[in-house]
């Protein structure tokens, strides 16, 4: 069992889908989920609770497709922000996106 102070070290991702997805693949591994919308202080919400615990975290507003919303620039910015390790960037071919 890990002690509180060696569990501060370990790092941590923390993944929301603040918008959910636009596609509604069949093919999709997470399935058909409720696309609730999440607002930037449920964001700052969540990481804000792992801090007490987590030294080391990763923080990414968005699970299926990063740049589905026409805020995404800004997303990217608050994910930096939250995040005390530097978030990784890629993108996911989808439907949408072509």
């Amino acid at each position: 069992m890990l002690k509180n102070n060696e569990l501060n070290q370990i790092p941590i991702s923390l993944v929301s889908d603040m918008y959910g997805c636009p596609n509604r693949c069949l093919h999709c591994w997470l399935g058909n989920l409720p696309n609730h919308v999440m607002g930037e202080e449920d964001a700052i919400f969540i990481v804000d609770e792992f801090k007490k615990y987590f030294k080391n975290i990763t923080y990414y507003s968005w699970l299926r497709e990063p740049d589905f919303t026409s805020d995404y620039k800004n997303r990217w910015i608050m994910d930096n922000k939250l995040s005390t390790i530097k978030p990784m960037r890629f993108e996911l071919a989808s439907f949408y996106r072509i």
